[in-house]
């Protein structure tokens, strides 16, 4: 029979999550919260956690971040400068929606620089995932709603 931990389930029943989170038997990195995640091994140690690849091409998480925070910007600009124009409910809804999609550009930029490693980008049911992905929503639907509403508004004017 099988040696079982403090909750009387098998080492090969117990699950990953509980590893994680009950600290009997997760490794070192997983205990103490170090950032060790798919994108790092991947990597390969010989390569490192940094930003650079073998052969000097750019980590493509920090390029495909960087790429989405010029247009997220952008969008967040004209926002403000419509909103300064006239504060108007829809002009307001995608000033927020414009800095939902700014939000969800950061995240991705936060994981691939490994800023706030407790946040636990890219991993599931984490803070740093809710927030990316809550910011998507509300991004998507206000920046959209906000820019329909001011044009059909504008329209009829």
């Amino acid at each position: 029979m099988a040696a079982s931990d403090s909750h009387g389930r098998s080492p090969a029943r117990r699950d990953r999550t509980y590893c994680l989170y009950d600290g009997d038997g997760a490794l070192a990195d997983e205990r103490d919260g170090h950032r060790v995640g798919a994108h790092a091994v991947a990597r390969g140690a010989a390569r490192g956690v940094g930003g650079v690849e073998e052969g000097g091409n750019m980590n493509v998480t920090l390029l495909k971040a960087l790429l989405a925070l010029v247009p997220m910007g952008l969008l967040f600009s004209g926002s403000v400068v419509l909103i300064s124009r006239g504060k108007t409910v829809w002009s307001f809804l995608q000033l927020i929606g414009a800095a939902c999609l700014v939000i969800v550009a950061l995240t991705h930029l936060f994981e691939a620089l490994d800023m706030f490693p407790w946040m636990h980008w890219g991993v599931e049911d984490s803070l740093g995932h809710y927030l990316d992905l809550s910011s998507a929503v509300l991004g998507l639907a206000l920046f959209p709603t906000g820019y329909l509403l001011h044009a059909l508004a504008t329209q009829h004017a």
